[in-house]
C-alpha cells in the first residue's frame, strides 16, 4: 500500500470527512476507520464513489487509487435506516392529520346548551 496524507479530518456521528492525497504511482492507499463496521457505509472521493469494505472484519476500510487526491467523506446510511425514516415521517403525518381532523370535527360540532 501507499501512503496517504491526510489532513482536515471532521467527525461527525454518521459521518466522517477529510482531505486525501496519495502519492502517484502503482499502489492505492488503504484508510481504514477507527469505527465498527457494519454494512451501509458509503464512500466518495470528490462525488466519486469507492467501495468500502471490512477489514479483518472490524473496521470499514476505503481503498484510494494512485494518484488521487480531494476530499473523502465515509457516511453510514444503511437501507433499513432510510426505510425506517420515511416510515416515521409517514406516521407522523399520519397522526398529525388524525389529530387536525378530530379537533375541526370537535369545534364544528359543539352541542349546543340551553
Amino acid at each position: 500500500w501507499a501512503r496517504a496524507a491526510v489532513d482536515r479530518i471532521v467527525e461527525d456521528r454518521n459521518r466522517v470527512s477529510a482531505n486525501v492525497s496519495v502519492p502517484a504511482g502503482e499502489r492505492p492507499a488503504l484508510l481504514t476507520f477507527s469505527r465498527p463496521y457494519f454494512r451501509g457505509y458509503r464512500a466518495t472521493l470528490n462525488g466519486r464513489t469507492l467501495p468500502v469494505k471490512s477489514w479483518r472484519g472490524f473496521v470499514p476500510a476505503v481503498e484510494i487509487p494512485a494518484g488521487a487526491n480531494g476530499r473523502l467523506i465515509l457516511v453510514y446510511r444503511p437501507w433499513w435506516l432510510l426505510v425506517g425514516g420515511a416510515i416515521a415521517l409517514v406516521s407522523a403525518v399520519v397522526c398529525l392529520a388524525g389529530l387536525a381532523a378530530y379537533r375541526n370535527d370537535r369545534l364544528r360540532f359543539r352541542p349546543s346548551t340551553p
